[in-house]
């Protein structure tokens, strides 16, 4: 399985974009295009990560509160725990129910891991967003899995759905479980059918007052601009100029956010 991960700690100059990609998936994180103007603990928050395996290939941004410790517990738990099972050629589930039950373990976890780091620390619990998407192209279907407010974009030709935020409620990995519940997250499966890319964001994209006005309109936008681009450079512009665009809307507002962005496709 080949795959990478960003993480806020290594990125944390204003305005520098850092950028992987490999085949069909790409990961780009910023600290912002401005300083943050809100309480925080860590200069980013945000980790992101990709995996290719021989069945699938997974995305996903995390997004960190009071501290970088919560995403990128979570960014190494998908991409070294959970990744090698939904990216296997032999699928970890048959059907919606299977998948959902399969990445909302994933979140159980997740969210354990966040506060035991944090209680043997002695410090706060890092409350964090994550999205995550996996895509089993020649089985012709997707699976997504979300909490709190990052975003998971299905695009086609004229249109980006946000599928997370349609569903998901604002609660937090690393909070206790009574606080949260199955029901307040965004778990799902599809057929890809006419998807022409996956697009995750975190909430640098869109925060009132700090993001850009439509965030739907601009990766729809991107991703048929994407097409424009060179094949083997696409899909990594596409994450990146995700972030770029967050950033220039942190520039004008003067105002920023960490932004962390994945893409599968176009």
């Amino acid at each position: 399985m080949r795959s990478a991960q960003l993480h806020g700690r290594n990125t944390e100059e204003i305005g520098t974009i850092d950028a992987v990609a490999e085949g069909p998936a790409a990961i780009a994180l910023s600290r912002g295009g401005s300083a943050k103007r809100y309480e925080h603990v860590d200069p980013n928050e945000d980790s992101c990560a990709f995996a290719i395996g021989d069945g699938g290939v997974l995305i996903a941004v995390a997004d960190g509160h009071h501290g970088e410790f919560g995403a990128r517990l979570a960014i190494e738990y998908v991409s070294q725990t959970l990744a090698p099972v939904v990216c296997s050629r032999e699928a970890p589930a048959s059907d919606g129910a299977g998948w959902a039950d399969c990445l909302y373990g994933a979140l159980r976890e997740i969210s354990r891991q966040i506060l035991d780091y944090a209680s043997a620390r002695q410090v706060p619990p890092a409350p964090t967003t994550l999205a995550l998407a996996v895509v089993r192209q020649h089985e012709g279907y997707w699976a997504w899995a979300g909490a709190g407010d990052s975003h998971a974009f299905r695009v086609r030709e004229d249109e980006a759905e946000d599928v997370v935020m349609r569903s998901a409620r604002k609660y937090f990995l690393g909070s206790r479980e009574e606080s949260w519940h199955r029901k307040a997250t965004a778990l799902g499966a599809e057929p890809l059918a006419a998807t022409r890319s996956i697009v995750l964001a975190t909430d640098g994209l869109s925060e009132a007052g700090i993001g850009v006005e439509d965030p739907a309109a601009l990766v729809q936008r991107t991703v048929k601009a994407a097409q424009g681009i060179e094949p083997g450079r696409r899909t990594q512009w596409l994450a990146r100029e995700i972030a770029e665009q967050a950033n220039a809307s942190h520039h004008r507002q003067r105002s920023g956010d960490n932004i962390a962005a994945a893409a599968i496709g176009p």
